[in-house]
C-alpha cells in the first residue's frame, strides 16, 4: 500500500467515526509501521485534512441535529397539547401537580435548543474551515 492509499484509508476511516486504536492497528498491519508511527502519521494525515473530513462528516451531523430538533419538536407540542387539553402531568419526584407539564415543555425547548446549536455549530465549522 503506498502512502496516498494509505492517507486515503486513514480519511476515510476517520470520517467514518471509526475508533483511533482501530485505525492505528489498521495502518500498522497494512504499511507494517510500528504503533508510534502510524499514530503520529495518522494525526499528521487529520491535521492536513480536516477540512475534507468535516465536510465529508456534515451530512450525518445535520441529519442527527435534524432528527433531534424533531423529537424535541414532537415532545414540545405533545406537551402543550396535552396541557391546554387539561391533562395534568404528574412525576413522583415533584410534589406539585403540574410541575410535570412544565419539565416536559423546558425539556422539549431544550432538546430544540441543543439540536438548533449542534447544526449551527457544525455549519460554522464547515464555514470557517
Amino acid at each position: 500500500m503506498d502512502e496516498q492509499e494509505t492517507k486515503d484509508f486513514i480519511i476515510h476511516a476517520l470520517v467514518r467515526h471509526q475508533s483511533r486504536s482501530q485505525i492505528i492497528q489498521a495502518v500498522c498491519e497494512k504499511t507494517g509501521m510500528n504503533w508510534k508511527e502510524a499514530e503520529k502519521f495518522i494525526f499528521l494525515v487529520r491535521q492536513q485534512n480536516l477540512k475534507t473530513i468535516s465536510t465529508r462528516q456534515s451530512p450525518l451531523i445535520l441529519f442527527t441535529g435534524l432528527a433531534i430538533i424533531l423529537l424535541g419538536l414532537i415532545i414540545l407540542a405533545s406537551t402543550i397539547l396535552k396541557t391546554l387539553g387539561g391533562t395534568i402531568i404528574t412525576l413522583r419526584v415533584f410534589p406539585v401537580p403540574g410541575l410535570g407539564n412544565v419539565f416536559y415543555i423546558i425539556l422539549g425547548a431544550g432538546i430544540i435548543i441543543g439540536g438548533l446549536r449542534g447544526i449551527w455549530d457544525s455549519l460554522r465549522q464547515l464555514w470557517n474551515s
